[in-house]
């Protein structure tokens, strides 16, 4: 494995609030890969070296950086293993939404049964590269209908708000939310977006930090790759760190 794949020494565990110790491994932490990278890199991570590693999930995501440690302070902003659609507050969905990423590919996302809603978002999580399929200068997002997740009033500017269900995603009116102990801080764009939800973007300040889901990136925004260790891979994953130094 080479050295620049693995950042730091060591994987780095955390005890949840059911007490359960999860342990990740930053692949990249040097703010260079970009935003649909993530599956991909942790894909070929895992079949080089026979290990079971998956992108940080959204909720796992949201205990880490909520419990009380600042460690996450050392973490690079990340991609989780969450998508999100939405448009311009007001308008319904078409056939498709396309975010156009500036100086890049084009995000598409066909609608389906939701085809002429309106200032609602869909999320699915559980993704892998399979579901980014490059077509021309384009991204189609291909996920199966049943794994799509409404969100029901969905902020048309970025604010607080209380989580949709588990998927980690704001939603509804901001007042009630300010001060509610689960809320988080909703960064989205003006207009349509397509693209993954990443968590830890230390510009907007700690609490924002890890308190904010954003809903907005380019594919031209840098980023960490933080992967999941399943207990099987631990031995084998520290062994390979061990492995680099020397």
């Amino acid at each position: 494995m080479a050295r620049k794949q693995v950042y730091g020494d060591r994987i780095a565990s955390f005890r949840l609030s059911d007490r359960q110790c999860k342990n990740f491994l930053v692949l990249r932490g040097d703010n260079t890969t970009r935003l649909f990278d993530a599956h991909p890199m942790v894909e070929r991570f895992n079949k080089k070296h026979e290990t079971k590693l998956t992108v940080m999930s959204h909720t796992v995501a949201n205990e880490l950086l909520d419990i009380r440690s600042t460690a996450w302070k050392q973490l690079p902003p990340f991609a989780v293993d969450g998508f999100i659609a939405y448009e311009k507050p007001g308008t319904k969905f078409g056939s498709e939404i396309v975010f156009k990423s500036p100086g890049s590919q084009d995000i598409v996302f066909a609608t389906g049964t939701y085809k002429n809603e309106k200032d609602i978002a869909i999320v699915a999580f559980g993704l892998s590269s399979a579901n980014f399929v490059k077509g021309g200068k384009s991204i189609y997002l291909d996920i199966l209908e049943n794994k799509l997740i409404p969100i029901t009033e969905f902020p048309g500017k970025s604010g607080w708000g209380i989580p949709y269900g588990g998927t980690t995603v704001p939603c509804g009116d901001e007042a009630l939310a300010y001060e509610h102990p689960s809320s988080r801080y909703l960064n989205r764009d003006e207009g349509a977006y397509v693209g993954l939800l990443v968590r830890n973007i230390k510009a907007y300040g700690d609490t924002l930090a890890n308190h904010g889901i954003f809903a907005y990136l380019t594919t031209r925004h840098v980023l960490g790759v933080l992967a999941e260790v399943p207990d099987a891979d631990v031995g084998k994953v520290k062994d390979l760190i061990r492995a680099q130094k020397h």
